[in-house]
């Protein structure tokens, strides 16, 4: 299965730079990203279309780590709980689910 995943990635990052390559002349357009409210203006310097693709994918796949990181976080806590209270010390010796204890 791993190696399934890892080819589907390699034709994906295939196409995704081909894609930016037949694209290119229309990605290097430069444009200003503008926030306009009553009290606050905000313009961006120029960026590139390809540059402001590549920062929002970098700022996603930042945000997913951290949220993935804490939930890694806050089921670890969980479990360390369980342990503790002595309820995950028979998970190994418990038959499966539907079988009847011996």
């Amino acid at each position: 299965m791993r190696k399934v995943k890892l080819i589907l990635v390699v034709i994906m990052l295939i196409l995704i730079f081909i894609g930016f390559m037949q694209n290119y002349e229309v990605l290097s357009h430069p444009i200003e990203l503008k926030l306009n409210l009553y009290w606050i203006k905000f313009v961006t310097y120029p960026l590139t279309i390809w540059m402001v693709i590549l920062i929002s994918f970098l700022i996603g796949f930042v945000m997913a780590g951290l949220m993935g990181w804490v939930e890694r976080a806050r089921m670890k806590r969980e479990f360390r709980r369980e342990r503790t209270e002595g309820r995950g010390e028979s998970i190994s010796s418990a038959p499966p689910a539907g079988l009847p204890s011996e």
